[in-house]
């Protein structure tokens, strides 16, 4: 793809950021992603941007997303649910009223052989367009939460971890919110950490060296909310099966089950 000289710039912007970064697996990482993606980057030529949930999905999200939450050496990495058999199964561990559909995306703990070991953070996507609504984008986020709560409880009994923060992220066209879930004592907080801006176009391009800080501070955030599930699994320890608030038992929550 050719760029012209406002393209040009956006270019130069993001390669000063990763020239400047000190971290070398980042910056190998940031270039892969600005090489491999750049291609699918058009000008931006006014009036409604529009595409698909499934090129929002795999041609801006998940390639962005590999880059800051994806660490194969951990064997933590970031996966669509639907090409996994097992994504879900842990999720629906506590409750006799299972949801009925699977998160857009999932950030995962697999063993060796890319195995489902544990869940550790779920997404939901819109692509950019007419599909977006507040009633559908509240209603990912609501979804978003309750998978969070539950993932939040089958840690706890699985392997007595309660000192973790699980993440959760939304897309909504070319914007993504990021979430952390937590627990002290009886109440579930979650809260919003950061929005940024997905890379789509060449206009925005340099999006990518503006928000790199706060990429990688939300990078150190995850991996430090996740590391205790983790070390907790890695050395076998167990835990014990809990009362936890029933998740889908009003009449409201189930509404959204059934239907959503």
């Amino acid at each position: 793809m050719i760029c012209d000289a406002h393209g040009a710039q956006q270019l130069d912007e993001v390669s000063d950021k990763i020239n400047g970064s000190p971290c070398r697996e980042a910056n190998r990482k940031l270039r892969a992603y600005i090489s491999n993606t750049i291609a699918n980057l058009t000008p931006s030529m006014g009036g409604e941007k529009t595409y698909s949930k499934i090129t929002g999905m795999s041609c801006y999200a998940l390639p962005l997303l590999n880059v800051f939450l994806n660490h194969p050496r951990d064997r933590v990495i970031v996966t669509t649910p639907n090409t996994m058999t097992q994504a879900g199964a842990h999720r629906k561990e506590l409750s006799d009223d299972k949801y009925g559909k699977k998160p857009d995306m999932l950030l995962s703990f697999v063993n060796a052989s890319t195995q489902l070991v544990r869940e550790l953070g779920y997404g939901e996507l819109k692509g950019c367009g007419r599909e977006n609504s507040d009633a559908l984008n509240a209603r990912d986020l609501v979804k978003v939460g309750l998978m969070l709560k539950d993932m939040v409880d089958i840690v706890d009994d699985k392997h007595d971890v309660t000192t973790l923060a699980h993440l959760g992220f939304q897309f909504v066209g070319e914007k993504v919110t990021f979430y952390l879930m937590a627990k002290t004592g009886s109440i579930y907080v979650m809260k919003q950490v950061c929005s940024m801006e997905l890379v789509d176009s060449i206009a925005n391009l340099r999006s990518v060296a503006q928000q790199y800080d706060n990429w990688r501070r939300l990078e150190q955030a995850v991996k430090k909310g996740y590391e205790p599930a983790l070390l907790a699994i890695k050395t076998g320890i167990r835990g014990t099966r809990k009362n936890h608030f029933p998740t889908m038992s009003t009449p409201e929550l189930r509404h959204i089950k059934d239907k959503y």
